[in-house]
């Protein structure tokens, strides 16, 4: 699965069209390129591991090790992210090509092409936010990087050894730059979801019984919270250090989670408004005939003076009056039991993470004895 050339439009995308791979396997490859920025220089320097009076952990390494190596996956996570999203995403909304005629196949790639983007100041902004917020995590959890920022050491910055230090510069370079790209990335998928939607609903036209046409509209909506549940669940490793105060970056990872859980339900919500305004259209149409059909009856009963119980035109309407009904009833969202459960998956994977690790860890435990 590998990234158009019209879809290379942010460094995340040009750069695994650089490395000529897809997505999914650009990540462990940037991950560790990332991890040897820290573990290289750090082992040849005499830097690494750092001594430090610590908790009993089942981690063996320094948990400045163990935090660059969960950072460094969310390298690759920030690579993978967007350019997945991207390519899943023009996958699922061109598909949807029988259900716009105003719009083939080609028209809709298109449209995509145009709202994927986002504008330009907007992901600058994004991308500044995103940085001064980066810059606040490993100042607050990181000991030693409030030191170099200030100059002043703070009371939980005492007797640090200096390659403490070194490690912590380390993360005041790579988590701002980390969380730059993923507000960059977290604009972009909500803008352009927006923008996105909000041609293509106008143009959409499935009948008001046909609510399983607008199947990859859900589907668009699940694989962006497939993509921000994965990153959720990485940041979940942070906690598996008791050493590792872990209390900002789940505040992060619980606010992605919830943009996963938002990203699952808007374009759903869409498919509702589309199949609500083809419903209350059909629904019109058919009271119209049935009010048309009542007082055609009446005015036959009267000048012929039958029976209305004899009148056709009355069982035509109790047809109609079912069919009333069964619109009335219809589905009005593209969800049904298999989405939910597979939503339910992915927001067992961060849960799965954190028992994945803690299991680990007894056995690490019960292991060394």
């Amino acid at each position: 699965m590998r990234v158009p050339k019209d879809l290379a439009f942010s460094w995340e995308a040009k750069l695994v069209r650089f490395l000529g791979v897809s997505p999914a396997m650009a990540a462990p490859i940037v991950s560790a390129l990332v991890a040897a920025t820290y573990f290289v220089p750090g082992y040849a320097f005499g830097l690494l591991p750092i001594q430090l009076e610590l908790q009993d952990s089942s981690i063996p390494l320094d948990p400045y090790s163990w935090a660059a190596i969960v950072t460094s996956l969310l390298a690759g996570f920030t690579v993978f992210a967007l350019p997945y999203a991207q390519v899943r995403h023009l996958a699922d909304i061109t598909s949807l090509a029988e259900i716009t005629p105003s719009l083939d196949r080609s028209g809709l790639r298109d449209l995509y092409v145009r709202s994927a983007g986002g504008d330009k100041r907007g992901r600058i902004i994004a991308s500044v936010l995103g940085w001064c917020f980066g810059l606040l995590i490993p100042a607050f959890s990181v000991p030693g990087a409030w030191t170099l920022m200030s100059g002043q050491p703070s009371t939980w910055d005492t007797d640090l050894p200096p390659s403490a230090y070194w490690a912590a510069g380390w993360f005041l370079i790579i988590v701002p730059f980390l969380i730059a790209s993923l507000s960059k990335a977290s604009y972009q998928m909500v803008t352009g979801a927006r923008r996105l939607l909000a041609e293509t609903v106008a143009r959409l036209e499935v009948g008001p019984l046909d609510a399983d046409k607008l199947r990859p509209l859900v589907s668009a909506g699940l694989h962006t919270s497939f993509i921000w549940m994965i990153g959720a669940a990485i940041g979940v490793l942070f906690v598996l250090d008791a050493n590792i105060d872990a209390t900002i970056i789940l505040v992060f990872m619980a606010c992605i989670a919830i943009l996963g859980g938002l990203a699952a339900i808007t374009p759903a919500m869409a498919g509702r408004r589309v199949i609500r305004r083809s419903k209350d259209k059909a629904l019109a149409e058919v009271r119209a005939v049935i009010a048309r059909l009542h007082l055609d009856a009446l005015d036959a009963a009267s000048e012929t003076k039958v029976r209305q119980a004899d009148d056709p035109r009355l069982a035509q309407m109790g047809a109609l009056l079912a069919y009333e009904d069964r619109l009335e009833k219809a589905q009005e969202t593209p969800i049904g039991a298999p989405t939910v459960a597979q939503f339910a998956l992915y927001l067992a994977i961060p849960v799965s993470s954190w028992l994945g690790g803690a299991f680990v860890e007894r056995m690490v435990d019960a292991a060394l004895g």
